[in-house]
């Protein structure tokens, strides 16, 4: 069940952003909101109006700020409405609440939670243990605002002989510092300021591709005389060219997937990329392909079962 309202901390952790909307607003009484953005991430927010004009101030990220400590923030922010202060210039004159949870780690932890929204698992798995080597040991108990470009700059010199792993968490604690600054525990992000010169620019790697007729006649006929591969894999090189998916993608795929009425594969959200549902047109080839499939299956299909898995494979041999 959608949950439309935020009662308990059991709400604010199955709340999900609403599909189409770029940021969903569930209400949790007195003009306090939980926003999602589409990536997952979630912000507390009080909306109120001071002198007739509506504004809205936010103050925290769920679950570094729960659901008791954002009711608590809501029931002072009323007050001061109530005294004639402005919210936004209460905020300035007050000391986080918190001090203690705005360490690096804490908002790592809180980052993973919404990558998962819309990052694959395999890409979290080893940005973590990137983020274990090389960065939780130094860095993972020091409050933000001692975090600085001195700090990090080592760390950075020692990423330097494996340019992928200093790319990807460049662009992980950069990611980090920039969702402190929106929620206002540091004043600036000290990614910003490291040198070119550590940065090791890897070389572009351009993968052949086929653009002539006459190429791709020649792979397709490849494929079909390949004899030293499983037959799962045969299956799959033979149906890639006609579907343009990614291998998980294709693997991915069920029997019940199959629209057979209007030509389509639907590909699950889970397994695309994208964290999207996919429509993927099938052409004649690919029908009797599949056909071909269910043909040698000897007993009943299940839909739930993946027509390219080991296991079918296994009953088709």
């Amino acid at each position: 069940m959608t949950t439309n309202y935020i009662k308990n901390e059991r709400d604010a952790e199955k709340a999900s952003p609403k599909e189409g909307q770029k940021v969903t607003k569930l209400p949790a009484g007195d003009g306090l909101f939980l926003y999602i953005n589409y990536g997952g991430r979630k912000t507390w927010a009080r909306e109120f109006s001071f002198n007739s004009i509506s504004d809205v101030i936010r103050f925290g990220i769920y679950p570094i700020t729960s659901v008791k400590e954002a009711k608590e923030r809501n029931a002072r922010i009323t007050v001061d409405l109530l005294n004639g202060i402005h919210p936004k210039a209460a905020t300035l004159k007050k000391t986080p609440s918190m001090p203690t949870l705005n360490e690096f780690f804490i908002i790592f932890k809180e980052y993973k939670i919404s990558e998962k929204q819309w990052t694959s698992l395999v890409t979290i798995t080893k940005n973590q243990q990137l983020f274990q080597k090389y960065f939780a040991k130094k860095l993972g108990n020091l409050p933000l605002n001692q975090i600085d470009i001195e700090l990090l700059k080592p760390i950075f010199r020692g990423l330097k002989k494996t340019p992928e792993n200093q790319d990807k968490m460049r662009t992980l604690i950069k990611t980090l510092f920039d969702l402190a600054v929106d929620e206002n525990l540091v004043q600036t992000n000290p990614m910003l300021f490291l040198p070119k010169t550590i940065i090791t620019k890897s070389a572009n790697q351009n993968f052949k591709h086929v653009t002539a007729d006459f190429e791709l006649k020649e792979i397709l006929q490849n494929i079909r005389r390949m004899s030293k591969v499983s037959f799962v894999v045969h299956a799959a090189l033979k149906m890639a060219p006609h579907l343009f998916l990614r291998p998980q993608e294709l693997l991915s795929i069920r029997w019940k997937d199959i629209n057979w009425n209007e030509s389509l594969i639907v590909i699950q959200k889970e397994a695309n990329k994208t964290r999207k549902e996919l429509l993927v047109p099938i052409s004649k080839q690919v029908k009797a392909m599949i056909l071909e499939l269910l043909d040698c299956q000897p007993f009943f299909v299940h839909k739930d079962a993946h027509f390219l898995s080991k296991s079918f494979m296994a009953l088709i041999h």
